[in-house]
């Protein structure tokens, strides 16, 4: 079977070239993928990069918000981008045998 993050890697690929940075960390990459602001927040010393995308294995997606102030990337990128997460973490699922959210009746 893949490594969780082998589904992601499209998306990756894709966020680095808008400018964000690939904060999947090799040792976690079985459970957990992120895409992070390029930049370190100036507030709290430069300690860590925001996440703006995250997948973790078995409990979803989370999107974090863009700086409205300072412009990232048009809604039309962010929409493609988060679409990209969502068919590989669609694409996991199918690979576990468990039925995805367009397939349910929910």
């Amino acid at each position: 079977m893949k490594n969780f993050a082998d589904y992601f890697e499209g998306a990756i690929k894709y966020g680095e070239s808008l400018g964000l940075r690939n904060g999947t960390e090799p040792s976690t990459s079985t459970f957990v993928v992120e895409l992070d602001h390029h930049r370190k927040p100036e507030s709290d010393n430069g300690s860590f990069y925001p996440s703006f995308l995250v997948a973790w294995k078995d409990e979803g997606i989370r999107v974090d918000s863009l700086n409205s102030f300072k412009k990232e990337m048009d809604v039309e990128q962010q929409i493609k981008l988060v679409k990209m997460f969502i068919s590989g973490y669609e694409q996991y699922l199918s690979d576990k045998k468990e039925p995805v959210a367009a397939d349910s009746n929910k």
